[in-house]
C-alpha cells in the first residue's frame, strides 16, 4: 500500500480522477513548450532540454539532475519537487486543470499537513494485519501514519524490514527491524528482479 501515495499519478482534487504522472507533464511541457525555448540558452528545438519528473530513477541521493534554462543541472527531489533556479520568471507557465472538471491537479500524494485518505488508512492495517512480513520503503516513519503500522506489525509479532536512507523514528524507538540503509528504487528494482516479478 503506498500509504502517503505515488508520484506516478496525478489527481484532480475536485473530482478525484487519477492518470498517469509521465502523460501530465506531457501536457505541461507542450502548454509551455515556448518558456522552454525562452528560457533554453541554445533556443534550439532539437536539442531543447524537457524536464521529466521521474529523472530520479537510478539517482544516488533519490534526487536528479535536471537542465533548464541554460542552466546548470538542479535537482527534483523524491517528493517530486524541484529547484528549478533562481531568477527565471515562472509567472506566465501554463498549468493544465483536470481534463474531466477542471479542477487543480496535482501528485498524487498526501503533502505536509494533509491528512492519509481514511479508505487508504484501513487498506494498509488490514494488509498488516494480513502479512508475513512489513516492509517500509523510502519512509523516515516519522508521522503517525506511517509509525502506527510499523507499532501494529511489531505488536503482532510481524517481520519489518524498512528500506530507507537515514535514521528512522522506529530505530530511535528500538522497534526490532531489518534496516536497509539504500535508495529505495534501486533496491526495490533489484528485488523484484532477483525474485523475477
Amino acid at each position: 500500500t503506498e500509504l502517503h501515495g505515488t508520484n506516478h499519478r496525478v489527481r484532480c482534487m475536485s473530482c478525484n480522477q487519477t492518470w498517469d504522472r509521465n502523460r501530465h507533464q506531457r501536457f505541461v511541457t507542450a502548454m509551455n513548450l515556448w518558456w522552454l525555448k525562452e528560457h533554453d540558452a541554445r533556443n534550439d528545438d532539437k536539442n531543447l532540454i524537457v524536464p521529466e519528473w521521474n529523472l530520479m530513477k537510478g539517482s544516488e541521493d533519490s534526487t536528479a539532475k535536471i537542465k533548464t534554462g541554460g542552466t546548470e543541472s538542479q535537482h527534483l527531489r523524491a517528493d517530486g519537487d524541484a529547484e528549478l533556479g533562481q531568477g527565471l520568471d515562472y509567472s506566465r507557465i501554463k498549468v493544465p486543470k483536470c481534463r474531466d472538471c477542471g479542477g487543480i491537479v496535482k501528485p498524487d500524494v498526501v503533502f505536509f499537513g494533509d491528512s492519509v485518505p481514511r479508505e487508504r488508512v484501513i487498506t494498509a492495517s488490514k494488509a498488516v494485519d494480513n502479512a508475513d512480513l512489513v516492509i517500509a520503503a523510502g519512509t523516515s516513519i516519522s508521522v503517525l501514519s506511517a509509525h502506527r503500522l510499523i507499532l501494529q506489525a511489531n505488536k503482532n509479532g510481524i517481520p519489518i524490514v524498512v528500506i530507507n536512507k537515514g535514521p528512522t523514528r522506529a530505530e530511535r524507538e528500538n522497534i526490532p527491524l531489518l534496516k536497509v540503509e539504500a535508495e529505495v528504487g534501486e533496491t526495490l528494482g533489484k528485488l523484484a528482479d532477483d525474485l523475477k516479478l
